[in-house]
């Protein structure tokens, strides 16, 4: 089953900071939580250098300090 948070990472990893901005405001949405493979939204963006996709998810909260299982951070 696909989360929402799953969802966002899929945007952050496809550059639509439009659908991060629409999706953040689902309810149950925790953007600093592991989602996809263990990975949270703000390291797709990052790792896939997706720019305004980053600061959509910073300007939400998201932690860039966060590291998941493999260490991305």
């Amino acid at each position: 089953m696909t989360s929402v948070n799953d969802l966002i990472c899929f945007a952050a990893r496809d550059n639509k900071p439009d659908e991060i901005r629409r999706l953040i405001k689902s309810p149950g949405v925790n953007l600093n939580k592991p989602a996809f493979r263990n990975w949270m939204p703000i390291h797709f963006a990052c790792l896939t250098s997706k720019v305004e996709c980053a600061k959509v998810l910073l300007e939400a909260g998201a932690d860039p300090h966060l590291q998941n299982k493999y260490s991305l951070h």
